[in-house]
């Protein structure tokens, strides 16, 4: 069994995550003697490291994109139980009569529950619109 420093497993690490530490490590060693010796006063010292960082950031780290929510706006927390109710009885309703005669009950409760949440909604938003600042 081999002993394995602290250095090595810092590397096996960082190398097993998506991001590209090597060309983050790159940037920062090159631009290191520039922030170092840039600026009399801590304010600009620190303005130069932030922007050495952030760049090194933009530049190797990923970003997670996030999917629009295919839901409506107006969908309240009613809504989405509802809907979600709706859904299991849906895949439960060749099980028998009973499920699926709950599911035509829920089915009805979802739309009063969304003509109710939409009705509720327009309002708001209206009233959001036109809100002075």
């Amino acid at each position: 069994m081999k002993l394995v420093g602290s250095q090595e497993l810092e590397d096996k690490s960082l190398c097993t995550t998506k991001k590209d530490v090597l060309g983050l490590q790159k940037i920062l060693r090159e631009k290191f003697n520039l922030w170092a010796g840039n600026g009399s006063c801590v304010e600009d010292i620190w303005e130069s490291y932030k922007d050495i960082i952030f760049d090194g950031i933009k530049r190797y780290v990923p970003h997670k994109i996030l999917g629009k929510n295919p839901d409506p706006e107006y969908y309240n927390k009613e809504v989405k139980r509802l809907k979600r109710k709706v859904r299991k009885m849906y895949n439960k309703r060749k099980l028998g009569q009973t499920y699926r005669r709950k599911l035509k009950r829920l089915a009805k409760e979802l739309l009063v529950a969304k003509k109710k949440a939409q009705e509720t909604f327009k309002p708001l938003k209206a009233q959001k619109q036109y809100r002075i600042h």
